[in-house]
């Protein structure tokens, strides 16, 4: 296996209870999972941790989906279990600096194997492609049935480094905008038709058409410019 990045070190050292009881379970699971001929799989009830720390660590390539993702449920696995294991264990009890490139961080090239995990739908692929690649932002916005790829599609930005993502069911009104102040390049939602807020949807909507957040207050104003793009998902 290759060589865990800098990033993946970061993640992992940020996220270690989790990667812990990842690893435990994956380590102490194996054996029935060989005896019944399965593949090794499992979510975050399963382990019983935090589901959120997953996301990045699946966007990093600490955790891969050995066969893809059904709807909310994603079933995970260690991608180098070998490589987490024996990264833990030298930073046991250490103190552990990581530096991180800007290269690592952002890559500015789409990876060859960008969305190859989503099994068809090959005309919304190419309009994921070409908004990535516009020198503009383009926003995007599935709308679908559940089980669709929705969640999938969204997952695959996230592998580009660059994204903050909202789960619109689960965040208040102040943690989007908070999310948007940052500027951040790609804005993933998940479930946006749960945002209800009219001054958060304000907000939102004037990031996509102008790259501009206000905010006002006490009778002071500060105005934030950038550049981003907004992918979302609801279901139908």
């Amino acid at each position: 296996m290759n060589e865990l990045t800098s990033e993946q070190k970061r993640l992992i050292l940020e996220n270690k209870e989790t990667v812990e009881k990842i690893l435990n379970y994956e380590e102490t699971k194996q054996e029935h999972y060989d005896k019944n001929n399965w593949r090794m799989v499992w979510d975050y009830g399963d382990v019983g941790c935090d589901y959120r720390p997953l996301h990045k660590l699946y966007a990093c390539g600490v955790l891969h989906l050995p066969f893809g993702a059904s709807g909310k449920l994603k079933n995970y696995a260690l991608k180098d279990r070998r490589g987490v294991k024996e990264f833990l264990i030298e930073t046991n009890g250490k103190t552990t600096e990581i530096e991180i490139t800007k290269n690592e961080k952002i890559t500015d090239e789409l990876p060859d194997d960008l969305f190859n995990i989503v099994s068809g739908y090959s005309d919304i692929k190419k309009i994921f492609l070409l908004s990535l690649k516009s020198d503009k932002p383009v926003h995007i916005l599935l709308e679908g049935p559940p089980a669709s790829a929705k969640s999938l599609f969204l997952m695959e930005i996230e592998r580009l480094g660059k994204a903050s993502v909202i789960l619109a069911g689960l965040a208040t009104s102040a943690g989007i905008r908070d999310v948007l102040i940052d500027t951040p390049e790609h804005t993933i939602i998940d479930e946006i038709d749960k945002v209800k807020d009219s001054q958060d949807l304000s907000s939102l909507l004037s990031w996509m058409e102008s790259g501009r957040i206000i905010i006002t207050k006490n009778n002071n104003h500060t105005e934030i410019k950038g550049k981003g793009w907004v992918f979302a998902a609801c279901n139908t």
